[in-house]
């Protein structure tokens, strides 16, 4: 398994030359990609001070893979109201910081085991 953590842009591109256009390497241009096409509110340019996430009544539907790119500092996370149906284990893992995560009133009908890695989780 391919370990995004410690990648650089650099990285990231040499990655997706190797596996194709398919791939599962998040990019920084897949995430504002993601932010455009679902209007949510996310400052990107000042990716380290992101403390707070909230994507309530969004109307998504999912939780992109480049959000692990965003991820690191974020202390709460709200995708509220949503139609949401799975937790991508590998997304919601890489919240390592996250002490409150609100997911009420979506469609979601298990919680992944990567879970476990949000070890400040309190709500």
């Amino acid at each position: 398994m391919l370990d995004i953590s410690e990648m650089d842009a650099s990285d990231h591109a040499n990655e997706r030359e190797k596996v194709g256009q398919g791939s599962n390497i998040p990019s920084m241009e897949d995430l504002e990609k993601w932010v455009e096409d679902t209007g949510v509110d996310l400052d990107l340019d000042d990716t380290d001070g992101i403390e707070e996430m909230d994507f309530s009544e969004s109307k998504l539907d999912c939780l992109p893979n480049s959000l692990v790119l965003v991820s690191a500092n974020v202390r709460e996370l709200a995708v509220e109201k949503n139609s949401i149906t799975k937790l991508p284990g590998n997304v919601i893992g890489s919240f390592g910081n996250l002490v409150e995560l609100y997911l009420r009133e979506n469609q979601i009908t298990e919680i992944p085991e990567e879970i476990g890695k949000c070890a400040m989780l309190d709500r």
